[in-house]
């Protein structure tokens, strides 16, 4: 069974990634938790600060009954799917404590657009849960076409191990999707070449019938380089390792926001390496 927390804050963005997941894990044994954070944008005088926070809620619960009926005529009345309404802030640990306490297995939200990154990694709930959490989060642009996943991207620096690659194959069984090592490289051609032929030899000798496979996209810039090749290769999901700070900071960096227009709208999915 896996399980999703699915934030939202009922906005057309939030609704989207819900139908994203409920797409992508259609074929799967899934329980779908619908989270809204409650929170107060200001300080109210004490005496009110319980029936502003009953009133939050109830609406929330209505937003979220409106919501269902929605997703149900459209997808099915025996979804699986619940709601749950928490009290607090910041939004990204109440996300993070909801998806402990429910034992989840991964965290989905959605975000307008990636056309601009900065609105992703610098300050927005999303970015915050994706810097912070211990668990999966799958960032889901209001963009993107939602399709099955068949064609996973992982946005590699060489350097992986055997538990993160691991970690990717995860999702690719889970999705039945074929799996593209992408290595981003600015020296000789024939080089490289080389390398990703001692690379693919190696994973064929060792897996053999998985899916997968080491590709490489010669750019002078990673973020250009990763927009280029998922323009010209249609990608379903994209994958990247916070922990791999020097790689991360060179992908996510405030300076380079504008080399970061993703306008192929893929989707992320952000792990931890252990």
């Amino acid at each position: 069974m896996l399980k999703i927390i699915a934030a939202t804050d009922f906005s057309p963005a939030s609704k989207h990634a819900l139908e994203f997941i409920i797409n992508a894990t259609s074929n799967l044994q899934r329980e779908i938790v619908i989270l809204n954070v409650v929170h107060l944008d200001g300080p109210p005088p004490a005496s009110m600060i319980s029936s502003i926070i009953e009133s939050l809620k109830t609406k929330a619960y209505f937003d979220y009954q409106s919501l269902s009926e929605e997703i149900m005529e459209k997808y099915g009345e025996h979804l699986p799917m619940r709601f749950h309404a928490e009290v607090g802030g910041p939004a990204h640990k109440v996300i993070e404590k909801v998806a402990r306490d429910e034992n989840a297995d991964l965290i989905v939200l959605g975000m307008k657009g990636m056309s601009d990154m900065q609105k992703v990694f610098l300050g927005s709930v999303a970015a915050s849960t994706a810097m912070h959490s211990k668990f999966p989060i799958m960032i889901v642009p209001s963009g993107c076409q939602i399709y099955p996943i068949e064609h996973i991207v992982d946005a590699t620096d060489l350097y992986q191990d055997e538990s993160e690659f691991n970690k990717v194959m995860k999702y690719a069984r889970l999705f039945n999707a074929k799996v593209s090592m992408l290595h981003i490289y600015n020296h000789d051609e024939e080089t490289e070449k080389a390398r990703m032929k001692v690379l693919n030899e190696g994973i064929e000798k060792k897996y053999g019938n998985l899916n997968v496979q080491y590709v490489s996209y010669k750019n002078e810039h990673v973020t250009d380089g990763i927009e280029r090749y998922t323009a010209e290769h249609p990608t379903d999901l994209l994958v990247i390792f916070t922990h791999k700070r020097l790689f991360y900071e060179r992908l996510f960096n405030p300076s380079i926001a504008k080399e970061l227009a993703f306008e192929s709208k893929v989707t992320l999915l952000v792990l931890k390496s252990e």
